[in-house]
């Protein structure tokens, strides 16, 4: 009899959220899942629904499912015409192993009993909180559930040709050997849009040594549980891959990657398999460090460069396991004192302050480096416009010659350099906003609104809008700096409005009271306005055609959000206790930081998918998080980068309490600005699929 079983503790206690409880695949009476005991439920129990609908309903070979608290995987597998499932459960914590079969199950009745453990809580998370129960994840598995319920023929398997294949590496001296055999056509049920890259990898075999020493199993398990010891153990260290087998880090690296190009001639399209990946980055990785040379590479399937072009984003069951960051270089920076800028031009980082500029290349070059007495002021792309003694001078890149000069005897200029057309548009005085000729230096319009302290600048389209601490927003035409609209509020503006489509939105706040407006970006139209009790709120971020926004009340965070029309949809508390809020929107959810480092994700239906807690003490500075190729780089004294849809940390960097700027680019390096004025730059040295 199979059964998948539920913990019922979590309807019992008071913690609000998603369920948390132990699951269990039970084969008459013998559980299979033994460790699974604080899964996130309503995850877990549709990723196993999924998992036999791909097998059943989908016609697919091969299934995974991933419980990331126990670290374990279920690997499917249907056998070749016929109803039967072969079962592996696989434990890829420490250390990497398979923990139950391969044991060969009936398919319709594990589609059975998974549809039973669906609609199961499916009732009682409708008893619980029926509000959850509304979420998109949750109606989904209804649907699936119901399926599974009425599965009577499972969709037919594809024909392949199996063609029963082998693979010898002898053993030699300095190197170890292997054998692959793969009878049933697993290794070729794996392509590149598979959602299962585990299964086709449980290929049976042995490893061998010179002297007769042989170790049967699982090669690929083996060889990467051996590959994580090697990378943290000495050069002449001995690693051990079995009871009676035991080679140097080198041998286990080499052999690391030989497997994966024995693999990848069975089936080319194993090498954008993402545990084989991992595997053979960790192995080159380890030779490098040893200064030992590096076997061939994986041979690449033809298109496998555009499929990792720069900036996708790391996925897969089991891809994002652990990062390893490592300094790349370090460099000082002119005259910081705590109020640099970081920003990221197309070349590498570049570090800002109102006297000095700097830019680098990713590889540490410095492309320039300018420092001026009387203040400065840069584009992202390096032009620079310089005021010095009662003259403004124009910089192009690292240039040593201005294009040209002129007097000027206005307000001191502020901040970064916007160049729309061909004008540069900069902000005057930190409170009003500019326009010159970037040809002449001609001042082509000025706006600098009256009694106002503090303005926020926002360039969108055609349209410069300029928000100011008086409770003016003024909507400013690019080319003639004519004011197309001015909206007026008893509130002060506290930052740059943002833009969405035809609509703009702005944030409001003094005290306790805050509000947003939304507003036409071209006419000024005023849509909607929301006034709220929230205390020290984020800037408003643009989800989904909602609009999000944070803020303190009552000693809590409030996360808000409202409607294209202005209705508040939902409201949740979130347990972040930090001075300073900052929210990001992803895409599959809202990711909310406080300056201690604490963050929490918060779906499109308001419910939390996961918390992090805190990284140390409230950071001095506002630094806010950074997003990378699906990874979230969250900032405090211990900066961490997250998997985004689980929570799980993947990285960690202490740095103490002087970051003052963080960012990273689209191969996920990082780069953290000091309060010294230290810069400094890692990598990331290992995208790693077992831990």
């Amino acid at each position: 009899m199979i059964r998948f079983r539920l913990g019922q503790s979590w309807k019992h206690e008071g913690a609000e959220g998603e369920p948390s409880d132990a699951i269990s695949l039970e084969l008459d009476g013998v559980d299979l899942l033994a460790g699974a005991k604080d899964e996130p439920l309503t995850r877990a129990v549709p990723a196993v629904v999924d998992a036999l609908c791909a097998l059943g309903l989908g016609g697919e070979r091969v299934a995974q499912v991933s419980l990331t608290e126990a670290e374990l995987e279920l690997c499917l597998m249907r056998r070749e015409s016929s109803h039967d499932v072969e079962l592996s459960v696989v434990s890829l914590g420490r250390a990497a192993k398979l923990l139950r079969g391969p044991l060969t199950l009936d398919l319709l009745e594990l589609a059975q009993a998974a549809a039973r453990c669906g609609e199961a809580l499916l009732r009682d998370v409708r008893e619980r909180s029926p509000e959850l129960a509304r979420t998109s994840r949750l109606q989904q598995l209804q649907t699936q559930a119901r399926k599974l319920s009425t599965l009577e023929h499972p969709k037919p398997l594809p024909l392949v040709d199996p063609g029963a294949w082998s693979h010898l590496e002898q053993a030699r001296p300095g190197a170890l050997g292997f054998r692959l055999e793969d009878s049933s056509a697993r290794l070729l049920s794996w392509s590149r849009r598979s959602a299962a890259p585990l299964p086709p990898l449980l290929v049976t075999g042995e490893l061998s040594a010179e002297d007769g020493r042989v170790e049967k199993g699982l090669p690929v398990l083996m060889v990467l549980e051996a590959s994580r010891k090697a990378s943290t153990l000495g050069e002449n260290e001995q690693v051990a891959l079995g009871p009676s087998l035991a080679s140097s880090p080198a041998e286990v690296f080499s052999l690391g990657l030989k497997l994966c190009v024995a693999l990848a001639t069975r089936n080319p399209a194993l090498a954008l398999n993402p545990y084989l990946e991992a595997l053979s980055e960790r192995c080159r990785e380890g030779l490098a460090a040893l200064r030992q040379p590096t076997p061939p590479e994986l041979p690449l399937k033809r298109g496998a460069k555009k499929a990792r072009a720069v900036g996708k984003r790391l996925t897969g069951p089991g891809a994002l396991r652990r990062l390893r960051f490592a300094v790349r270089w370090e460099k000082e920076t002119p005259g910081l004192e705590g109020e640099g800028e970081l920003r990221l031009a197309a070349k590498g980082p570049m570090v800002v302050t109102a006297h000095a500029a700097m830019a680098f290349h990713t590889d540490g070059r410095v492309l320039y480096r300018r420092v001026e007495a009387g203040g400065l002021n840069v584009s992202d792309d390096g032009r620079a416009l310089v005021t010095n003694k009662g003259r403004l001078l124009f910089f192009a890149g690292a240039s040593k010659e201005a294009t040209w000069l002129r007097d000027y005897d206005g307000p001191p200029l502020h901040g970064p350099i916007y160049r729309k057309g061909s004008g540069l548009l900069i902000s005057l005085a930190n409170r009003g906003v500019a326009c010159f000729s970037e040809a002449t230096g001609a001042e082509q319009w000025r706006v600098d609104p009256a009694r106002a302290q503090a303005g926020h600048v926002g360039v969108h389209g055609e349209r410069v809008l300029l928000a100011t601490d008086t409770g003016s927003l003024l909507g400013l035409d690019l080319s003639s700096g004519v004011t197309r609209f001015r909206i007026r509020a008893s509130l002060p503006f506290t930052a740059a409005p943002v833009a969405g489509g035809r609509r703009l939105v702005a944030l409001l706040s003094r005290g306790e009271r805050t509000a947003l407006i939304a507003a036409d970006l071209a006419s000024g139209t005023l849509q909607w306005s929301k006034e709220l009790t929230l205390e020290r709120p984020a800037a408003p971020a643009l989800y989904r055609n909602r609009v999000l926004l944070a803020g303190r009340r009552g000693g809590k965070t409030w996360l808000s959000a409202f409607s294209r029309t202005g209705e508040q949809q939902w409201e949740r508390a979130l347990p972040l206790e930090g001075s300073q809020l900052f929210v990001l929107a992803l895409t599959h959810g809202a990711l909310v930081q406080d300056s201690r480092g604490a963050a929490a994700v918060v779906s499109s239906d308001g419910q939390i998918d996961w918390v992090l807690g805190t990284a140390g003490a409230d950071l001095p500075h506002r630094v806010g998080p950074a997003c990378a190729r699906g990874v979230v780089v969250l900032a405090g004294e211990t900066v961490r980068a997250v998997d985004p849809r689980s929570g799980r940390l993947l990285a960690e960097v202490k740095v103490g309490p002087a970051l003052t700027a963080l960012a990273a680019d689209r191969q996920l390096n990082l780069y953290l600005l000091m309060e010294n004025g230290l810069l400094r730059a890692l990598k990331l040295a290992a995208q790693l699929s077992v831990v």
